[in-house]
Order: C-alpha cells, then sequence, then structure tokens
C-alpha cells in the first residue's frame, strides 16, 4: 500500500501539463527573469542564487521534455521550504530585505507554473517589482542603467506575449519596444520636473545586520578603531565658491558624550538638562565677528545611516530642514535618515557661547571606583601649574612623548583609563579623547567628547570633500573661562599626520592592510579613475535623486518665473498637445496601407518624366508614356527601354522572381537616365 501511494506521489509531482507559449518566449523569458534577480544581488543571500540555478536547470528541462512540470504537493514543500530558509536567515521579519527576498523567491517558484501566456504575463508583471525593489537600496548610475536593461527586456517579453503577429523576439520587436519605451521617456521627464515632490507613500526599516551607518549613539574602546577599517562614503560636501577650511579646521561635529561609567561615553539621558535646549535656554552661541571670510557656507550630501544626527562644522547652521538644536549643539533631525539627504549649511569658527553652571557641574562628573590612579595623577599635575591652560599643555606633552597611534590597540581591563594611560600607552582616536577628558575633569576642568568626522579627501573633478568612514573621529571639548567650550583632540599631538595629511599617511603598512581596499591609493592612476567615478556619482545624486520639492520650486521658478496655476496648467498642456500630435502623426503615417513597390517605381518614374518635360496623364498607358518619353528625351532612349523592359517583366511575368534587389536596381536606372 505504501508503495503503491508513493508511486502515485512520485508521478503526480512531475505530470506535464499542455505548454502554450513558444520556445523562443520561454527562453526570453528566463533571460529577462535571471537579470531581474541579478539586480538585487547586493542583497540577496547565497542560498538564493543556488536556488535560482536549480530552478532554472528544472525549468530548461522542462523545455527539453525532460523533466515534468511539479504538482501541488511539490510547489508546497518548496513554499515552506523557502519560507523557513528566510526566517532562520533573518531574526526580524518586519524589514525590507526578507520582504524582497520572499517576493524574489515567488518570481522565482512562479517559473515552474508558467505552462501558457496568462502564467507568463503575470511573471512579467511581478518581474517589475523586483526590479523596482533594487531602487530601495540603491539609486546610483550603475544600477540605473541595469534596470532600464531589465525593464527593456521584460518589455518586450510583454510586447510578444500580447502580440498576435509577434511570435518571437526579433530585431523589429525589439525596434518596436524601443520606440515605445521612448516615447515614454517625455512623460517621464514631466512626471519629474513639474509634476509635485512627495515623499515615500511608506517607510519600512532597510537597516541590515552587518551595515555600516557610521558614528553610534555611544563610545567605548575599540568602536572608532572597528569602524575606521571601511572605505565606505560618510558625506560628500561641496563648498560655495571653493571656499574650503584648513584640514586642522575640518571637524564635522556629531554627537556629543557627557555621561561615562568607567568604560563607555554616552550621551546626556532624557531626564537630563543637557539632552535638548528648552525655552528660554541660557545656553548661547554667537559669532564674534562680522567678517565673512570668517564664515563657511557649504552643502551636505549625506549617506542614509539610520540615525536622526547629522554633521556640519562648528556652530553650523542649518535652514533648509526641520532640526532640533540640543543643548550641546548638536543636530538632529525629526526623523531618522533612512535614505540620502542633502542640506545647506553656514559655520563660523569664531564664536562665544555662554553655559549654565548646573550644565558645567555635569561635565566634571566621573565613575566612582574607577581610574584612580589618573585621577591621582591629574591632581598631581595641577597643583605644579598655575593655570588651566599650563595644564592642558603639560597633559598634550605627555601624549607627545611615548604614545603610539594604532589600529589595532591591545584590549583594556576594568581601568580602561590607568591601563591605557600609565601601561599600554598605545590606541586610537577613541582612547585619546576619552583620557584626555578623564583627566580633565579630575583636576576641576569641565570637558567632554564630541564624535564625528575629521578630514576629508578633496576631490578637484568638481570641487568637493569626500568623507568616508575611515575619517571618522573623537576628540574632546574643555570650557575655559573667557573662552567657553575649545576644542582639543590630543591625536594631533601624538599623530599630527592625522590631522593634515588624513588617516593612510599616519597608519603603519599593517594598519593599512586592515582598511577595506587599501592598496588602492598607492596607485595614483587607480585613484584618479575612482575619484573621477565619484565625481559623476556624485552629479548624478546632486541634480537627479537630490531633486526635491525644494529643488523643483527653484527649478520653475527659473522657467516660468512667478509661479501661477494657469502657468503651470500651460506648463503641462504644451508637451501633452504637442507629443499627441507627433503619436497622431505617426499613428495615422502607419495606419496606412502599404504601397506596393511596383507602384512605388511607377511614382518615381512620372516624377522624374515630368521633371524631363514628358507629360503624364491618369489613363496613359506604359505604352504611350514610354512613346512621348522616347521623342522628349532622345539621347537616353536606350536607358528608357532597358526600364520599359523591366516594367513589362513586372507587370507580365512571374512575381516571385520580383525580388528586393531587381527593385533596387531599376530604381537606380530610373534616378540614373
Amino acid at each position: 500500500m505504501i508503495s503503491k501511494c508513493l508511486q502515485y506521489v512520485s508521478y503526480k509531482a512531475f505530470q506535464k501539463p499542455e505548454q502554450t507559449i513558444n520556445r523562443q518566449v520561454l527562453i526570453s523569458l528566463l533571460f529577462a527573469q535571471a537579470s531581474a534577480v541579478l539586480i538585487n544581488a547586493a542583497i540577496l543571500p547565497l542560498w538564493l542564487f543556488a536556488v535560482a540555478v536549480v530552478i532554472f536547470i528544472w525549468r530548461l528541462q522542462i523545455l527539453r521534455n525532460q523533466w515534468r512540470f511539479p504538482n501541488f504537493f511539490v510547489r508546497t514543500s518548496l513554499v515552506v521550504i523557502s519560507i523557513a530558509a528566510i526566517t532562520l536567515t533573518y531574526k526580524q521579519w518586519y524589514n525590507l530585505e526578507p520582504m524582497v527576498i520572499l517576493l524574489t523567491l515567488s518570481f522565482l517558484l512562479k517559473l515552474l507554473e508558467v505552462s501558457n501566456k496568462r502564467d507568463a504575463i503575470l511573471l512579467v508583471f511581478v518581474g517589475y517589482f523586483v526590479v523596482s525593489c533594487a531602487f530601495l537600496f540603491e539609486q546610483g548610475i550603475i544600477i540605473s542603467l541595469l534596470g532600464a536593461v531589465v525593464i527593456w527586456s521584460l518589455t518586450a517579453c510583454l510586447l510578444v506575449l500580447h502580440s498576435d503577429h509577434i511570435r518571437y523576439l526579433s530585431t523589429r520587436s525589439l525596434r518596436t519596444i524601443t520606440v515605445l519605451i521612448a516615447q515614454a521617456v517625455p512623460i517621464m521627464l514631466i512626471m519629474l520636473f513639474v509634476f509635485p515632490r512627495v515623499g515615500a507613500l511608506w517607510s519600512v526599516p532597510v537597516k541590515g545586520d552587518n551595515t555600516v551607518t557610521g558614528v553610534s549613539d555611544s563610545m567605548s574602546p575599540g568602536d572608532f578603531s572597528n569602524l575606521t577599517r571601511s572605505r565606505k562614503l560618510a558625506f560628500r560636501v561641496s563648498f560655495d565658491d571653493n571656499k574650503v577650511p584648513e584640514p586642522s579646521q575640518r571637524y564635522w561635529r556629531g554627537l556629543v558624550f557627557t555621561e561615562f561609567d568607567g568604560r563607555r561615553w554616552e550621551r546626556a539621558s532624557k531626564g537630563s538638562n543637557l539632552y535638548f535646549g528648552q525655552k528660554g535656554d541660557e545656553t548661547r552661541y554667537s559669532s564674534n565677528t562680522q567678517d565673512s571670510t570668517n564664515i563657511y557656507n557649504y552643502e551636505v550630501v549625506l549617506e542614509p545611516t539610520n540615525s536622526p544626527w547629522i554633521y556640519g562644522l562648528p556652530l553650523a547652521t542649518v535652514n533648509d530642514k526641520e532640526l532640533e538644536r540640543t543643548a550641546t549643539n548638536e543636530l538632529w533631525l525629526k526623523d531618522p535618515a533612512t535614505s540620502r539627504i542633502k542640506y545647506r549649511a553656514s559655520s563660523s569658527f569664531d564664536f562665544q557661547v555662554t553655559e549654565q553652571k548646573a550644565r558645567l557641574a555635569q561635565a566634571l562628573v566621573l565613575p566612582e571606583g574607577f581610574n584612580l590612579k589618573t585621577i591621582a595623577q591629574a591632581k598631581q599635575w595641577r597643583s605644579e601649574v598655575a593655570t588651566d591652560a599650563a595644564y592642558i599643555s603639560k597633559v598634550m606633552d605627555f601624549y607627545n612623548k611615548s604614545f603610539t597611534y594604532t589600529l589595532s590597540p591591545p584590549k583594556l581591563g576594568e581601568n580602561t583609563i590607568d591601563e591605557f594611560l600609565f601601561s599600554t600607552q598605545s590606541g586610537f582616536c577613541e582612547h585619546y579623547s576619552s583620557s584626555f577628558v578623564v583627566l580633565m575633569r579630575a583636576a576641576g576642568i569641565p570637558a567632554r567628547v564630541v564624535t564625528g568626522y575629521q578630514g576629508g579627501e578633496w576631490n578637484a573633478e568638481d570641487n568637493y570633500l569626500l568623507v568616508r568612514q575611515y575619517d571618522a573621529h573623537a576628540w574632546a571639548e574643555v570650557w575655559l573661562e573667557g573662552q567657553g567650550w575649545v576644542r582639543f583632540d590630543p591625536t594631533a599631538a601624538v599623530a599630527p599626520n592625522r590631522i593634515e595629511a588624513g588617516l593612510f599617511d599616519t597608519l603603519s603598512q599593517d594598519d593599512q592592510d586592515l582598511i577595506d581596499s587599501s592598496g588602492l591609493p598607492s596607485f595614483a592612476w587607480i585613484n584618479n579613475l575612482a575619484l573621477k567615478w565619484d565625481s559623476l556619482n556624485f552629479r548624478w545624486q546632486r541634480w537627479v535623486l537630490s531633486y526635491d520639492q525644494e529643488e523643483q520650486s527653484k527649478f520653475l521658478e527659473t522657467l516660468l518665473g512667478k509661479i501661477t496655476p494657469v502657468r503651470l496648467a500651460l506648463l503641462l498642456i504644451v508637451p501633452a498637445m504637442f507629443m499627441l500630435f507627433v503619436f497622431g502623426f505617426l499613428t495615422l503615417r502607419n495606419s496606412r496601407k502599404p504601397v506596393s513597390l511596383e507602384l512605388k517605381l511607377y511614382t518615381l518614374l512620372t516624377k522624374k518624366l515630368k521633371r524631363k518635360g514628358v507629360s503624364v496623364g491618369k489613363g496613359d498607358t506604359l505604352s504611350e508614356i514610354f512613346a512621348r518619353a522616347y521623342k522628349a528625351v532622345p539621347e537616353a532612349k536606350t536607358s528608357l527601354q532597358a526600364i520599359e523592359n523591366d516594367f513589362t517583366a513586372i507587370l507580365y511575368s512571374n512575381q516571385q522572381s520580383f525580388t528586393k534587389d531587381k527593385y533596387n536596381n531599376i530604381k537606380r536606372s530610373i534616378r540614373a537616365f
């Protein structure tokens, strides 16, 4: 009994329904489907590609009549296994990546059901959605071009499936689909430049488990040395009038850490008066000078970070975004930056700050029972000098003597600052900034840690600054009476090249090998090519991807002057009427009955004879026409006789002998006589 059941299942699992789509269309579908899957390759797990290969082989074997279509039992099993694989790959279902993978798997599995035109059309439409998903993660030039090619191939398949006279992909069908897509380009441009720009209708988290998103909202030893091993882009900056600050001034301020538990630094808690400034706040930031040479205006294109804070030079003011400014002068968006954003900012390096005493007291707090040796040493050093400035200079000299700057420092125990300052003396920027702030607080000087980015690579192709993840940095701000919060960077005392020339000129060769693709900058021509390519991408992102409602308003004001409903209506109606006229003309021209080759030759002959002075009437026969031609053009009698013989052969002989080559030969003879 069991044996019979197994035989029945094995037979039913591969029964073959009737296939009503031809071989050429199916192969075209396979190509389009493979392209639609490959365009999402960056987010798909490796096991899904193995599944895709198996499905393609299975479908090709069905096409060769070697295997059968899977039945309901097999299809259901495949669906269950696929869902289980996604569940094991991703811990959280409410995320964009598992949803895209589920759609892609459905797209692949549907191929095993395609047996008629309806199934094929459904597969093509699902393919459009799969291609669109790729643009949720990347909108660069390459992915855009690949997406256009895949959409072109899917649409070509759709044309063949809907057409009665086109049975397979040919030069004619490909030319037809190219014309169709070209006709859609003007509508696309109108939709882009004229129709109101709105945000996404939904929002889904796109952050993966291994995504490098930049500076975190806390800092402990090792955080920045791990982050700076990535060459991924953080943001680009273009300055107005190419007025660029010196490398030593390029501190891109992000977060401020004031709370320390002995190992980890964190931002002020929500209950603290350092969290967000309140109405009537006593903290004030004001410029010391009206000198325009001290003010920098710039535009930042920030890559997605999934975090709400943004970056700017000191005392940055952003006017084109709705922001909240914290009491520590951080800039926060209302929502996390889940997509690339662009904002304009203005910064001044010469400013005064007033601060509440309560907040200064919070910048002196140290955890009890930790780093006792550091605290004792700080008090001793402070007692040896007369002023806070002299004490800071003494601490900087201490760093300058025997410390090492490295991406791979030794691990630290419970008393991280004691071990770093008096034992390992080897670390990265987070070690130096953290220990420096502890030394300041232990001596009674308010201090805090600031994180962000420092430096950047200048791209002379388009005059902008490239700031990458390996430019992530941490430094300190110290409160000095009469000056306010002053930036001090102990890393500069240990490795001044890090600030002036960048990370690569500072690290040893072993540390450079820890950074992704760190060998590339050593080849000048490769680095130049990389900068040229990035410049092209920057233009694409700045003028196409960043074309938002504000940019649209500027464009329309430039084009129309004052924006009024009448002018907007005309801007829409005039191009629409022009396109309707062009499309109508093409439709009418294509709808005309085809003209035979014989009639084309006759029309060409009569036009040529009329130019020679030979009259041609509506009822004239060929004999009458050529008789008048012999008299009017006696010098061309030989050529005319040959043409007359050709016409007689066309009209009274076998039509199969009238080929395209024969037509071209007669046409040349008519034009030549």
